[in-house]
Formats: C-alpha cells, structure tokens, sequence
C-alpha cells in the first residue's frame, strides 16, 4: 500500500474427523456398503493490514467435543436402575481454540532475504545439516566464511576502535583526558612528609615546703 503497509487476504481452515461415517452406495456384485467419513471443516477468511515485519494472529477457530467414559461390573451394570451403584458414567467437555500467527516481510535485496533465513532457522527444531541434506544449501554463505552481516536501513553499524600507541608514555606520567582532545600530563608527586612534633617542656616551679 502507498503508506508501507502489506495487505493480505487470508484463509484459515481447521478440519477432523468426527470418527463417523455415511453411506453413500451399496456394491450390486458384492453387496457391501461404501461410507465416506464425516469430515468438520471450520474456515476463517478475512483481509487485514499489517506493517512490515509486524505479527497479526486469527482466531475464532473453536471446536467442542464430548467425552464419554462408561465404567461397570460385567453384568450387574447393565441391569435398570438396580445396576445404577454398579456402573460410573463420566462425560467432559474439551474446547480448543486455533490461533494463526502471521508476520509479513517485504524483502529488498539479497541481504534481507538472507537475514530472514537466518533469523528463521533459530526457530525450528529440525537441525540444519539435515535440513540441507534433503533440501541443497540453505544460505548463501557456506559454513566456515566470515558471518554475514546485513546492511541497510535501520541496523546498528559498528563503532570503529583506536588504539593508543604504547611506545612512548612512561610509567611515571599519568594521562588525564580533558573534553577537547588536551591530554595534560602530571608527575608522579611523594606525599608530603609530616614534621615532627617537639616534646612539651614543663615548667617548673619551687617548692615550698611546711613548717
């Protein structure tokens, strides 16, 4: 679309099969009757609008099924009313609910379809030795090359390092970076030693004694 959206016209369809069955004709040779089996189909069809790279998920596939667990005594069960304390019925009810999860690319270039492959392959459980095995090569750049990196729009570049030359500061000198690229330079300083404290003389005064 003009403002960069991807539109898409979906359909979802969940079905099983209810372990029924239907006739639909009977052999004149043999006379055995062919059934076709019960099949449940639930669709979901809608369009929607998503931007490039965000996920948008269906629901409203929602199916029920019944459960019926019968337990008894050989015989007793089977008995009207009398056989009711020999027999358990237990019935459940099971709901489940499909969810569609999808995420729209739009691929560029070379490099965003690899990016994508690469980024899908962590997702899957199959290993990719396997999977290149039964398939041909999977990515562009072969097992044992420099990673590959994508460029474009949007990603992260990376920031270029400098090394200080080691060769001519001295152990002694301390840098200290100012804002503005000033280096200034202060020597190694003793601390100052603490003068000595003179002995305290007291005074002394005559005595005088009693008579």
């Amino acid at each position: 679309s003009p403002d960069g959206n991807i539109v898409m016209e979906t359909q979802a369809e969940k079905s099983d099969f209810n372990g029924s069955s239907v006739p639909i004709f009977t052999d004149a040779t043999t006379g055995n009757v062919v059934e076709s089996p019960i099949k449940n189909i639930t669709q979901v069809q809608t369009t929607v609008s998503v931007p490039n790279g965000q996920t948008v998920v269906l629901g409203g596939m929602i199916t029920e099924s019944d459960t019926t667990i019968e337990r008894k005594v050989p015989w007793l069960g089977d008995i009207p009313l009398l056989g009711i304390p020999f027999r358990y019925d237990y019935t459940s009810t099971r709901r489940k609910e499909l969810l569609v999860f999808l995420t729209p690319r739009i691929i560029r270039n070379d490099a965003d379809s690899e990016f994508i492959k690469q980024v899908e392959s962590e997702r899957i459980h199959l290993q990719v030795e396997k999977a290149e095995q039964m398939h041909g090569p999977i990515f562009a750049v072969p097992p044992g090359e420099p990673e590959f990196i994508p460029e474009g729009e949007g990603l992260l570049e990376p920031i270029p390092t400098t090394v200080m030359p080691q060769e001519n500061l001295n152990p002694e000198v301390i840098n200290n970076q100012q804002p503005g690229g000033v280096i200034q330079q202060m020597s190694h300083q003793e601390p100052a030693k603490k003068p000595k404290k003179k002995p305290l003389i007291q005074p002394k005064f005559p005595y005088w004694g009693r008579d």
